[in-house]
């Protein structure tokens, strides 16, 4: 094996071995947050659910890219629980049109509202007791009043075309 093939092998591997290491670093967050929530039974008022979820997937760069979605939210003092839940959203370029998906489960379509501007989808839900929220960023080279809605199952489907 030439020196070329080994190196691209270990470039595949590394990729795996980032994965793994911000796996591991996300579950090591998880357990901790939950593991020092305060759970008591003669509490009034009720909390929860928790909601907390990642996607990983590989970036045109070859490097991982790691989305956090639900309703538990990072900040400097650590992490806090949020009424509203940001939902898993996947965009995809798919040539002439893109495509943006997002899982929102448990509303009716009319409780969806979508804002779309020049270079982003401001995503708002709201059925009374379950609440999404997303701002989505869209490639600038698309036609915003293209924009076509579909909700089934609680999955929400945008297309838009290019220009």
């Amino acid at each position: 094996m030439n020196w070329d093939k080994r190196n691209k092998k270990k470039k595949w591997f590394d990729v795996f071995d980032e994965f793994d290491d911000k796996f591991d670093e996300l579950v090591d967050e998880m357990f901790k947050y939950f593991n020092s929530a305060e759970i008591s039974s003669d509490r009034k008022k009720k909390t929860g659910p928790y909601v907390y979820g990642f996607s990983i997937s590989v970036g045109p760069d070859g490097k991982p890219e790691i989305r956090e979605f639900g309703n538990v939210r990072r900040t400097e003092s650590g992490r806090i629980m949020s009424d509203v839940r940001e939902p898993l959203i996947e965009v995809m370029d798919r040539g002439k049109e893109v495509v943006v998906i997002a899982e929102v489960p448990g509303v009716k379509r009319e409780d969806i509202h979508l804002d779309i501007k020049k270079n982003e989808i401001h995503l708002l839900v709201d059925s009374g007791e379950l609440k999404y929220e997303k701002v989505v960023p869209v490639p600038p080279d698309v036609n915003t009043r293209s924009a076509q809605m579909e909700y089934n199952n609680g999955i929400l489907e945008i297309r838009l075309m290019k220009k």
